[in-house]
């Protein structure tokens, strides 16, 4: 899936990028590895191609304050060496009193703020959304609200990451770019509100200092509840694997 993104998505995003940078968004992002692995990766290949450094913002929300505390923190334990690379452990973490925590240079492009997706205002003018195993827990009728609202928030050329295990269901405002990974394209065209006329997109939160490091909190069932579902703190292999 990531090396789906890294092939079909992001050199995209790097050559519309310009001025105005690159913004993400990962709606449901529990304790924040799917930000960072989305912010590590783009950073490589901003590196690897010699392109310009741009603007990149990387916004992770999610219902469950606990979740959002340990994102800000940025600490991880020490299992994470099997999922991740020893150079990108040197590169992108400092290994402090037995955890993994994300250098404050990649923290300081991501911005987490406790936020629910099914009722709460958007982001606007998003270059890619990432949520992956979070629509499957939602209804089908705050599935049909979501799809629209996502649609109308991405920049064109956008893109929308579902994941293998969830889809689009034949959205018309957007296109499938890859079948297998669920990657979805913006469609060209008139934005329609989907919501009504007091609909307003979300400003940027502000950027909250995290908290010092320390032993992450265990992972389980996030205690944030959504419009009619419970969803999973853990997203299932949410860092970039050494393969990606």
């Amino acid at each position: 899936m990531f090396e789906s993104l890294k092939r079909n998505v992001f050199p995209r995003l790097l050559e519309r990028g310009g001025s105005s940078g690159i913004r993400v968004w990962v709606p449901g992002c529990s304790t924040g590895e799917e930000v960072y692995s989305i912010a590590i990766c783009l950073s490589d290949l901003l590196e690897e191609s010699g392109a310009a450094r741009m603007p990149m913002r990387f916004f992770g929300t999610d219902a469950s304050e606990i979740a959002i505390q340990t994102a800000r923190a940025g600490c991880y334990p020490e299992g994470i060496e099997e999922s991740i690379s020893t150079a990108r452990l040197q590169k992108y973490f400092t290994h402090v009193g037995g955890v993994y925590r994300i250098s404050k240079e990649l923290r300081d492009l991501c911005v987490f703020a406790p936020h629910d997706v099914t009722r709460d205002p958007p982001f606007s003018r998003v270059d890619l959304i990432s949520c992956r195993n979070l629509m499957i827990y939602l209804t089908t009728a705050a599935q049909d609200r979501l799809l629209p609202m996502f649609q109308y928030v991405l920049n064109t050329p956008g893109f929308l990451l579902l994941g293998p295990a969830e889809t689009a269901r034949g959205h018309a405002g957007l296109v499938v770019l890859d079948e297998h990974s669920r990657i979805y394209a913006r469609s060209p065209g008139e934005r329609k509100l989907p919501f009504v006329s007091t609909f307003q997109p979300l400003p940027d939160p502000v950027t909250t200092a995290p908290a010092p490091p320390g032993p992450p909190p265990p992972r389980s069932i996030s205690e944030g509840t959504s419009i009619g579902c419970s969803w999973i703190s853990t997203h299932p292999a949410g860092w970039s694997s050494r393969a990606t």
